[in-house]
């Protein structure tokens, strides 16, 4: 663990605007459940967007649903290493389709 200063340049409930030091451009800090519940969204849209038909709209869901479920697996890895709970439930990976 790191310690670095940031300077928070605006704050709305659980998101705030955070420009780090040496960064150009500042980023965006969301909560952890709050960013979890985006990234389960996007699983949804993606499980739909597979049955709809629409191969760009498919590969853009998937695309959507991975790049956030990686940002997710970036902020659980410390998390674990640290001893710190999740403060939401991880929800199990989806059953395969055992049928032949």
């Amino acid at each position: 663990m790191t310690t670095e200063t940031a300077d928070v340049l605006a704050r709305h409930g659980n998101v705030a605007v955070v420009q780090l030091s040496g960064r150009k451009f500042p980023g965006i800090t969301i909560q952890g459940d709050s960013f979890s519940y985006l990234a389960g969204l996007a699983k949804s849209v993606a499980a739909r967007a597979a049955q709809m038909g629409d191969a760009d709209l498919d590969d853009a869901a998937s695309e959507l649903r991975e790049r956030l479920e990686g940002i997710l697996q970036v902020y659980e890895t410390p998390l674990s290493e640290h001893g710190i709970p999740l403060p939401y439930v991880r929800s199990a990976p989806p059953a395969s389709d055992s049928q032949s």
